[in-house]
């Protein structure tokens, strides 16, 4: 059988290429877990099956990414929706119709990622044993209501009452994406697609931005502040989008009924090469969950990731706050907050495009940690009257947005085995709502209106993930220059029974690390 293509014209990265040396069904560990996509393979066989022809394997990925990626993106926008409108609640005057005093708006925007990370835990075991388009519907459906529901606080205890509810389902809607878009896709086909959909946060920035305007022309004789009516219009849709999901996103790629048996065969054979399987839920694995949280590659992952929630976590809950504060209206800074998703679509853009053709995540994660780093040290340094120069801080650290889908796709390109993926995807999470925690609750009120050890320590944070991104580079490099001293050969077709068995990344001596 002829070795499957990567992506139209373009080879996959040398390191990639080296991880495709055949293995007999006679080497595979006895542990070995088949895969429900070589059940399919073994019903369905392999005559037909077109992977290696790049016109048609062309148009299967373009099939894919009209009737998948549309919905990932709708459900992160809609994530990031929800986030960013507590956001624009405070400057439209949920602060002062629900008596909000010192660090009560921060601790409710932290009750919401406190929630997130609790019930991280929980889903490593429910989408291990859930269809995961259904559960990522189910998780939308539950936190629609709950952001509708945040209408109706009336006290600091109701705000935080519905954020809580708001991060128990949305705990769940990044590692489903991230699953999700893993099992259409080669590792370098990833990268694009995963910022596809995660341009849903920089597109929330301008829309919540333009949202959060017009609901401020919301007369104040109203019955209703405009910041109610906005998170109920927002609840309305995301109820809408979950049952869109529900009907519209497969399972995985043998449940697509957009596709017809030929096309499901050819996709297999063109992604067996990531070696990262694509779907079992019959088997929950503790001993993948131990490695997974002995693995150093994922415990450095954890903390850059942390580290990029510590300030992107700023971004989203105090952004609009900070702007207001250099001395714009309510309006204006609404409308001046959508600059950063425009910086945050570039700088997306340029990286991901970066990583595909060039592969170097943890050069280019470098590359776009540099314009944070000179914008919080803008924020933090430059004096009140230089409004211009803020504000430019303030875009220059929404270039850091870029670099957590980087993250996404390294993670879900470097980790195998059906438990260690769903493990490694959650802990991930968990690390950017730990972020999320740490990154406001350095905005203390006793610090206001500059808050300069805030806009300090988020500059510190992205002078450590430079050193992390480096020791990550040092790692991989070590760890495939072993396995490439005990097994060189490489080109060699890749058998479905070693693709497909459900081996982790450190069980499989055939498996090479991106990086």
């Amino acid at each position: 059988m002829a070795h499957p293509i990567v992506d139209e014209k373009h080879v996959e990265a040398p390191e990639v290429l080296n991880m495709t040396k055949h293995l007999s069904d006679d080497s595979l560990p006895s542990n070995a877990v088949g895969d429900e996509a070589l059940e399919f393979l073994k019903q369905h066989g392999v005559e037909g099956n077109f992977a290696h022809d790049a016109a048609r394997m062309a148009a299967l990925r373009r099939k894919i990414d009209v009737r998948v990626i549309p919905f990932l993106a709708l459900a992160y926008l809609m994530n990031y929706l929800d986030k960013i409108t507590l956001n624009y609640a405070n400057v439209m005057g949920l602060s002062k119709q629900l008596h909000l005093v010192g660090n009560d708006f921060t601790n409710a925007s932290s009750a919401f990622w406190i929630a997130v990370l609790i019930f991280e835990f929980p889903s490593i075991y429910l989408l291990q044993r859930l269809p995961v388009g259904k559960y990522l519907a189910f998780t939308l459906f539950g936190w629609a209501v709950a952001t509708a529901c945040t209408a109706s606080a009336t006290t600091f205890s109701g705000l935080v009452t519905a954020r809580v509810f708001s991060g128990i389902f949305e705990a769940a809607v990044p590692p489903c994406l991230m699953l999700i878009s893993g099992q259409w896709y080669t590792r370098q086909e990833q990268i694009i697609r995963f910022v596809w959909w995660y341009l849903g946060t920089a597109c929330g920035m301008i829309i919540g931005g333009f949202t959060s305007w017009c609901f401020q022309h919301v007369s104040a004789r109203a019955p209703i502040e405009g910041w109610r009516i906005m998170y109920i219009v927002l609840g309305l849709l995301t109820l809408v989008l979950a049952t869109l999901i529900w009907f519209l996103v497969p399972d995985s790629p043998m449940s697509a009924r957009f596709l017809n048996d030929q096309e499901k065969v050819s996709l297999l054979e063109h992604v067996k090469i990531n070696q990262t399987g694509v779907e079992n839920r019959r088997n929950f694995s503790w001993a993948e969950v131990r490695e997974a949280f002995t693995d150093f590659q994922l415990w450095c992952q954890w903390l850059i990731m942390l580290l990029e929630g510590g300030g992107g976590g700023v971004i989203t809950t105090y952004s609009a706050t900070l702007i207001k504060g250099f001395g714009y209206t309510p309006k204006e800074s609404a409308l001046l907050n959508m600059g950063g998703g425009a910086v945050a679509i570039t700088t997306c853009l340029l990286t991901s495009y970066g990583v595909r053709f060039f592969g170097n995540r943890w050069a280019f994660l470098i590359f776009i940690t540099c314009p944070g780093i000179i914008g919080a040290a803008l924020m933090a340094y430059l004096p009140k009257s230089d409004k211009t120069g803020l504000l430019a801080g303030i875009y220059l650290v929404t270039a850091i947005f870029a670099a957590v889908p980087i993250q996404f796709s390294w993670i879900t390109a470097n980790v195998a085995g059906h438990t260690k993926k769903r493990v490694a995807t959650t802990i991930l999470n968990a690390a950017f709502a730990i972020g999320n925690i740490i990154g406001p609750q350095t905005f203390r009120a006793k610090d206001a209106p500059a808050y300069t050890p805030a806009k300090a320590s988020m500059m510190s944070f992205q002078c450590v993930i430079i050193a992390l991104s480096i020791s990550m580079y040092i790692y991989y490099r070590i760890v495939n220059k072993k396995r490439d001293q005990k097994s060189s050969a490489a080109g060699e077709d890749i058998a479905d029974s070693q693709a497909f068995a459900g081996l982790t990344d450190k069980q499989n001596p055939r498996f090479r690390y991106v990086y």
